[in-house]
Formats: structure tokens, C-alpha cells, sequence
């Protein structure tokens, strides 16, 4: 057993054990970790159900709703259906424009539309009922490349990076701490309490409140676990992973949050409960990284992304797991 101090820096430390069960301790926002055997040796396997249609180039969008996976590639709409297991190509109202790398799409319930930011003042919108697609000019802009979750039908970005056209190539970009909030009812953004450092991350909200884990800035990955409370607007640190992690998918069912990624080449699932700040992570089948993942029906979905081994072709699998097999 090893103990984290708060004091440690929350970047990657260089070797970690293969299996963790951390607990936090409230006081001084220190993680304890100890080698669990709860899974035995074996991996977590993530099973091949489907392959996507042809899709055309590497850009990705994701949103998901009650019933289905959107993806957007650079051409098309695709619409996958959990229960009958099927993709479809949507046949939409107007041509679609070719969208840059970095926009950022999110599904939001209640207007039941699907909203991607092309990072040019401008939003995409489609009408996941009539499929009709409909474009809005906002104003302020966002970084590019946020990370996104929704929330009481609003969509929350954090993180990324800000393109400044024209400068030279080291100062052309920066990262990015703000936290905005998007109103897509009165097409307004708010900026919120500032991430407590630049970055790109992810996150997910879980219980009215939002969990970013680690990410990385330059060549620098992050292991801090950081939670945002939009009631009164501000960060607290819950502690620190024993690895640093980044371009890794995440999904959320009840109290707990699935991050599936890859570490020193390997795959891993961590799986954090917000009850007992406990996070335990285990080996997988996976050699992905950049892909996305959510949860239906107690199964655990994950999609896209880049093969390590081939990092230049798309993956076209969408590949599950029960949740019900996973040790808690």
C-alpha cells in the first residue's frame, strides 16, 4: 500500500500497478491505492456488434439520445439504433458542409435536436424528428476542441484550445480554462467559474454536478480528479488517479463514471464511484484511443476513435460490454 500526498504534482507519474482501488480522504484531498483482485487476472472484454457504414475521413462527431447514436462525419449523418442493432444513413433536407476538425456536437432532450459547433461563430442543427437541418450564427465563439456534457438542457463546454489565424506557429494556439455554458433556447453563452488550469479533458455530469479526469496540455498529462458544482460555481480537487490519462472515452450510469482509454499502449476501464470517491481500473481488449461511449440498457457502448496500431484508418466498430459482468 502507497499513499498519494495532495502535495504530489497531479501529472503522470512514470509506473503505476496494473490493477487500483483508491480511496479518497476528504481532509487533506489525498488518494490511497492498494492492488485489487476483484476481477481476477482476465481482461474486460468489449465485444464487436456492428461496423459503421463507409465513412469519409477521420472526423468524427458523436450525440446520443434515448434511442440512438448520431455520428457525423465530414459528409454525412449516420443513425444508429440500440434495439434493432442497425445503422442508417440519414437522407437530410439540405447538403451538408464539410465540418473542421475540432467541432464539437452534443444531443440536447428536450428540444430534441442535435447541435454541432463548427468553431466558426456558427451551429449546426439538426432536427433529430423531421431531419431537417438549419444553420444559427452566435456570437463570442468557443474553443476549439471543448470537451461537452449537457445538462438541464444546456450544454456545458470546458477545456480545448484557442486558434489565434495568422500568428506564427508557436503562438497560433493556446489552451483553453474557460468553462461556458450555451442556452440553446436563447442561443447565449455564459462564462462560468475558470478550470483551475489549461487543458484539453472530459468530463461528465453525474447527480447535478460535473467530473473532469486528467487530460493533458503540450506534452504534459494530468491525474487529477476535479468536480464542478454549477449551484454555486466552483472547482474542488477529489483527489488524484494513479495515472496520468488523456483522449480517453467516457460514459456514466447511476453513481458511477466509465472512463475507457489506453495506458503506456495498454487498455484500460477505470470505473469511479461518486458516492465513495473510489475509482479501480482494469485491463482491456481495447487498443483504442479518442473514441466516445455511453450507456443503454445496462450495457456499456464504445465507438470510433483511432486503432494505435493503425493510427491513420478510422475505427468502424461499435463494441459492448454488460455492466452487469463488471465488478463494482
Amino acid at each position: 500500500m502507497r499513499k498519494i500526498n495532495s502535495a504530489s504534482p497531479d501529472t503522470a507519474n512514470s509506473k503505476s500497478p496494473e490493477y487500483y482501488t483508491l480511496v479518497a480522504n476528504f481532509f487533506c484531498c489525498s488518494l490511497i491505492f492498494f492492488s485489487s483482485i476483484a476481477f481476477g487476472q482476465g481482461k474486460v472484454v468489449f465485444r464487436p456488434i456492428s461496423r459503421f457504414p463507409v465513412i469519409s475521413g477521420i472526423q468524427f462527431g458523436y450525440a446520443k439520445d434515448d434511442k440512438s447514436i448520431f455520428i457525423r462525419d465530414k459528409l454525412n449523418y449516420y443513425l444508429y439504433s440500440f434495439k434493432a442493432n442497425t445503422w442508417d444513413k440519414l437522407n437530410l433536407t439540405e447538403r451538408l458542409k464539410e465540418i473542421p476538425n475540432g467541432s464539437i456536437m452534443s444531443y440536447v432532450p428536450s428540444f430534441d435536436k442535435v447541435l454541432t459547433f463548427t468553431g466558426k461563430d456558427q451551429i449546426e442543427v439538426l432536427d433529430a424528428g423531421s431531419l431537417q437541418l438549419t444553420f444559427l450564427q452566435i456570437e463570442g465563439g468557443f474553443p476549439k476542441g471543448s470537451s461537452r456534457d449537457v445538462w438541464q438542457d444546456k450544454i456545458y463546454l470546458f477545456g480545448g484550445s484557442i486558434v489565434f489565424p495568422g500568428k506564427a506557429k508557436e503562438k497560433a494556439m493556446e489552451y483553453s480554462n474557460k468553462l461556458l455554458v450555451f442556452d440553446p433556447a436563447n442561443l447565449s453563452f455564459q462564462e462560468l467559474a475558470p478550470f483551475p488550469n489549461q487543458r484539453f479533458t472530459d468530463g461528465i455530469f453525474v447527480n447535478g454536478k460535473l467530473y473532469t479526469f486528467g487530460g493533458y496540455r503540450d506534452n504534459m498529462t494530468f491525474r487529477d480528479i476535479l468536480r464542478y458544482d454549477p449551484e454555486v460555481n466552483t472547482w474542488e480537487t477529489l483527489g488524484l488517479l494513479p495515472h496520468g490519462i488523456k483522449n480517453y472515452a467516457i460514459a456514466a450510469a447511476n453513481e458511477f463514471i466509465y472512463l475507457i482509454g489506453l495506458h503506456e499502449l495498454s487498455g484500460f476501464l477505470g470505473i469511479y464511484n461518486t458516492l465513495t470517491n473510489q475509482y479501480s481500473e482494469y485491463p482491456t481488449n481495447l487498443k483504442l484511443t479518442k473514441g466516445a461511449a455511453c450507456v443503454y440498457d445496462n450495457k456499456l457502448f464504445y465507438f470510433g476513435g483511432l486503432d494505435i496500431d493503425f493510427p491513420e484508418m478510422a475505427n468502424n466498430k461499435l463494441r459492448v460490454v454488460d455492466l452487469s459482468t463488471l465488478p463494482k
